[in-house]
């Protein structure tokens, strides 16, 4: 894909890294690319302008930088973020989340103290 085509070019063919980018953007509630790519580190921890950033969460192939960096803040596995296969983004909802799917471990168990066992 040609790196000049138009904003509306780049939705037609929404590549699956940038689902994928877009996938860790939501799971952590990130309610903007900006603040995505500020998160990162903005220009200098990222790789990117805001701009380019932007384009990579529409269609455009993302830099190999920021796919690393997004790996190294957010902790997914850069050959799911390539591929799709290994290590996603873990999910925090307590539901059957709608962007993974996934149910949420079960809670920790409480303990109670024993009668009469005063801290």
């Amino acid at each position: 894909m040609a790196h000049d085509a138009p904003e509306e070019d780049l939705r037609a063919s929404i590549s699956p890294i940038c689902e994928r980018l877009e996938r860790v953007r939501r799971v952590q509630k990130i309610e903007s690319v900006r603040a995505f790519w500020m998160s990162l580190g903005g220009k200098e921890g990222s790789g990117a302008s805001y701009e380019s950033a932007r384009l990579y969460h529409r269609g455009r192939e993302p830099s190999v930088q920021y796919l690393v960096r997004v790996k190294d803040v957010y902790g997914v596995g850069l050959e799911w973020l390539a591929t799709g296969q290994g290590a996603g983004p873990r999910c925090s909802h307590e539901f059957v989340c709608a962007h993974c799917g996934e149910m949420p471990p079960p809670p920790l168990a409480r303990t109670s103290p024993a009668a009469g066992d005063v801290s």
